[in-house]
């Protein structure tokens, strides 16, 4: 019975022991513990790149971040960390507050510019940041706090090539002369088949060109014969131009007929001319359309000079 009463006196004390213990570690802990479960310090260092070419410079990133503003935490000078096969072309710094989630993060960037020396492995090794925390602490109760960032490595390539922009200069040199050919073998071309054509035109008989002009407007195709009629006289006036150099546009009957007359045209001619004239005339004031009858008169009345004409006759001149 003494015995068993001796053990359940150690467990009880035991039990109690360890009840203070968990009691002391857990006011320590609200002691050291932040009022924020965000308001702990991140420090942490990246390379822009782990793998760069010997002739190109890059970026080194120390990143201090924490919750609050920027005014709760205070930073000892940083001291540069020591870059192996690395030299540092510039520095510099940066602030930035941001609210994620309604709480203020404040961040603090050191930036270090460098350049690789030599081809191999570069070695930039971990930075000591010390700082002060003035989060609810009294003027009399501040430390200073430590932390280290990782040891970081990159890979220095062989150097990139330069650009060779003559090279390229070249290409697009003689991708615009090219160009600038094939444009020109076009032109010539299109020049060359103009001037078939002119020359094919030129020796064709303006008479006879005016012939096959006036048959697309045949009494029996055409559908609307005031539009026909109004071809017949374009032709008769450009038969008049080019035949006889006589220019009858806007002028009276008397003196397109003294004008033919004084060109040696023959009087058949003068007669066609006049009535397609006189004709145009009565339906131009009148308003009335064309009947298939007076159209086909007028017609054929065209139709034989030009004949006569294309046939190598004297072109309506008087014999």
């Amino acid at each position: 019975m003494r015995a068993f009463l001796n053990q359940m006196f150690r467990l009880c004390r035991g039990l109690c022991i360890f009840g203070m213990v968990l009691c002391v570690q857990q006011k320590i802990l609200l002691a050291q513990a932040p009022a924020d479960t965000l308001s702990r310090i991140e420090v942490t260092a990246h390379a822009e790149a782990l793998a760069v070419p010997q002739n190109q410079a890059f970026d080194v990133y120390l990143t201090i971040r924490w919750s609050g503003k920027q005014s709760r935490i205070v930073v000892a000078p940083v001291e540069t960390p020591i870059f192996t096969n690395l030299s540092i072309v510039e520095t510099g710094s940066a602030n930035q507050v941001d609210q994620i989630n309604g709480r203020t993060i404040s961040t603090r960037t050191y930036i270090y510019r460098v350049m690789p020396i030599e081809r191999g492995m570069a070695y930039i090794d971990g930075a000591i940041i010390e700082y002060q925390d003035m989060a609810g602490a009294d003027s009399t109760d501040i430390s200073t706090i430590r932390l280290a960032t990782d040891r970081l490595e990159v890979k220095i390539l062989p150097p990139d090539e330069p650009t060779n922009y003559t090279y390229i200069a070249i290409i697009v040199a003689l991708h615009i002369a090219a160009l600038a050919g094939i444009r020109y073998w076009r032109k010539c071309r299109k020049q060359k088949r103009e001037a078939v054509s002119e020359t094919v035109l030129t020796s064709t008989p303006v008479s006879t060109q005016l012939l096959d002009e006036l048959r697309s407007v045949k009494p029996e195709t055409a559908s609307d014969y005031s539009a026909a009629f109004d071809t017949i006289t374009k032709l008769l006036r450009r038969l008049c131009k080019s035949e006889f150099a006589c220019d009858i546009s806007g002028k009276s009957m008397t003196l397109v007929r003294s004008e033919l007359e004084q060109a040696g045209v023959a009087d058949e001619l003068i007669t066609h001319a006049e009535s397609i004239l006189k004709a145009e005339e009565v339906y131009k004031f009148s308003g009335k359309d064309m009947d298939a009858g007076e159209y086909q008169l007028l017609y054929t009345a065209l139709e034989a000079v030009l004949l006569r004409a294309a046939a190598g006759g004297p072109a309506g001149t008087a014999d």
